[in-house]
């Protein structure tokens, strides 16, 4: 019993990872993973990769927008791209899923313990809850790891400054195995250069652990990244980086996403505050502030943990707001070119690791005033708001959730769980059929992610980092859609990434979702333009009306039990 004491958030915490692990399992390819930036982007990225055996290929390309060089995708030496090398797509998915749980939980503890040290063990019980608690965050699925690494990095640098020692350097170095630059490496340089110049400035000395630590990490990012290294500095090519258009807030616009990313983070990036963190640590700030205030210990305020941490947390969210106010962010960018398209309000993601640092130290209070059992109810309370969160990232919940409501339901969920969106068995059906052999295709009503899964070579596809000029040309293509729909067409000449083909009313045709109805059912795309691009086939969801019009036959329509989809395929004629 002494024991179960001493241990029961160990056991708790434990219990509740078990559980997700045995129902993640479980489910295998019925587990409900986020379509959005996840299996109709990176998943399958890392999907191709494995099946073309190019993770450490050079010169190969993978058959998305006819053929996107190997080097636009992520570089072999992320570790997270390991799963997939060695294990089935589905279950590296899951794999990685539960990895940064387990990776969360470990680095935060491990950082804890440093910063803590003898007082580690007065508060363990808070401290096994609330890392759990961030390492349960429904994170951007193929990014997990970046974010949850985070203590991991913090725990590196503090080492070195404490007591350099090759081995911390060495470890720095590698770090960038857990990491990736533009999404996170460059703003926890840009951190650590600040840090370095704050404590060279208070110390009245050059601080050179630390400005080492910055040149090891950029050299560890420069090896581990150099794909994207090389694409970045050494090549001519523009890309569609170079010609998106970012956001321009008015500044009543700022000052909206600050205090709408304060209170409810953004989706890439969820902490899940919105509806108890948020509310606790803000009338937990009032209350603190009040009684130094009270006291007159002015001092304290600026020292305390717990308001650091806000303010923090808040000047990530400024930062966030003040990059989408154009002029500043123009001014920035011409005196530092070097930055140009970094998107810089991503110091953002930082704050899902720093909500949950806010909450410990407010419970620590609460732990010293002598309500333990009220610190540590609120601890699994944050816990508990996580697991019923449904975010679009939170698979653990979205899997819970659509299988339960088949089974009370006696009907499929509206969703598609990952078998079921990529629907290999219909596609490998399909290209037996028609003996594919290679032919370009493009997909229609239907993400080009399900036959890209399957390996047919697609025109269109989605891709955050590909050349303008392949944009340019596929626009041709889908032109007429553009001309009728401002919706899609700003979508598009703005961004990019999607290079799908539109309609010309509906706004969003890619719905993956059992029920599927649309009210347009004509093809608006270039077929001269399609045929100038070496395409033959449409893999279409929608039975088009206007075939002759378009010059297209149907082949076939394909179905089975297995899968969701009624697919038309059509052929150009002649």
């Amino acid at each position: 019993m002494t024991q179960i004491k001493k241990n029961w958030a160990v056991i708790i915490t434990g219990l509740l990872f078990f559980v997700q692990v045995i129902v993640m399992y479980a489910a295998g390819e019925s587990v409900y993973a986020s379509t959005h930036d996840n299996l109709d982007l990176h998943v399958l990225d890392y999907h191709l990769l494995a099946e073309n055996n190019l993770f450490f290929g050079k010169g190969g390309v993978l058959p998305i927008l006819d053929g996107v060089s190997r080097d636009y995708f992520f570089s072999e030496w992320s570790a997270y791209s390991w799963l997939y090398m060695l294990l089935p797509t589905h279950y590296a998915y899951i794999t990685g899923y539960l990895l940064k749980t387990a990776m969360g939980v470990g680095f935060t503890l491990l950082l804890a313990k440093h910063v803590l040290k003898e007082r580690y063990q007065t508060y363990r019980s808070l401290l096994w809850l609330a890392a759990y608690a961030f390492g349960s965050l429904p994170l951007y699925s193929a990014f997990s790891w970046y974010f949850v690494s985070v203590p991991l990095v913090i725990y590196l640098v503090l080492r070195i400054y404490e007591t350099p020692h090759f081995k911390w350097y060495l470890a720095l170095f590698f770090y960038p195995l857990l990491s990736y630059f533009v999404f996170f490496g460059v703003f926890i340089l840009g951190y650590l250069v600040l840090a370095a110049i704050i404590v060279s400035v208070y110390k009245k000395q050059f601080c050179k652990q630390l400005f080492a630590a910055v040149l090891v990490l950029f050299a560890g990012y420069a090896v581990m990244e150099y794909r994207l290294f090389s694409v970045m500095l050494f090549s001519d090519t523009v890309t569609i980086r170079d010609t998106m258009v970012l956001s321009d807030w008015s500044i009543s616009e700022v000052f909206y996403q600050i205090g709408m990313t304060f209170r409810e983070g953004i989706f890439h990036a969820q902490a899940c505050q919105k509806w108890f963190v948020f509310p606790l640590c803000l009338i937990g700030l009032i209350c603190v502030n009040a009684l130094y205030i009270r006291k007159k210990e002015y001092k304290r305020i600026y020292k305390d943990p717990f308001n650091l941490t806000m303010a923090f947390i808040l000047f990530n969210c400024v930062v966030y707001g003040f990059y989408g106010f154009k002029p500043l962010r123009s001014l920035i960018e011409s005196l530092i070119p070097v930055i140009t398209g970094l998107q810089l309000n991503r110091t953002v993601f930082f704050n899902t690791f720093l909500w949950y640092v806010a909450l410990f130290f407010l419970m620590v209070k609460v732990w010293d005033s002598g309500k333990k059992k009220t610190a540590s109810a609120v601890m699994l309370l944050a816990i508990f708001f996580i697991m019923i969160t449904p975010e679009r990232y939170n698979d653990f919940y979205n899997t819970c959730f659509n299988h339960f409501y088949e089974l009370v339901k006696g009907t499929e969920s509206n969703n598609l769980d990952f078998g079921e969106y990529y629907s290999v068995p219909l596609m490998e059906e399909i290209k037996a059929d028609i003996d594919y052999n290679g032919e370009k295709c493009v997909a229609y009503g239907i993400n080009p992610a399900v036959l890209e899964y399957s390996n047919i070579w697609t025109l269109d596809g989605c891709i955050s980092y590909y050349p303008q000029e392949y944009k340019e040309e596929f626009r041709k293509l889908i032109a007429p859609a553009l001309e009728k729909n401002a919706s899609s067409r700003e979508y598009y000449d703005d961004w990019g990434a999607r290079a799908y083909i539109y309609t010309a009313s509906d706004d969003d045709i890619y719905a993956m979702q059992y029920k599927y109805e649309v009210q347009d059912k004509n093809l608006y795309m270039d077929m001269e333009q399609f045929e100038k691009m070496g395409g033959t086939y449409i893999f279409s969801r929608i039975e088009i009306a206007n075939t002759a019009e378009k010059e297209i036959a149907l082949v076939g329509t394909y179905t089975n039990e297995e899968s969701p989809y009624t697919i038309y395929l059509y052929k150009v004629q002649g």
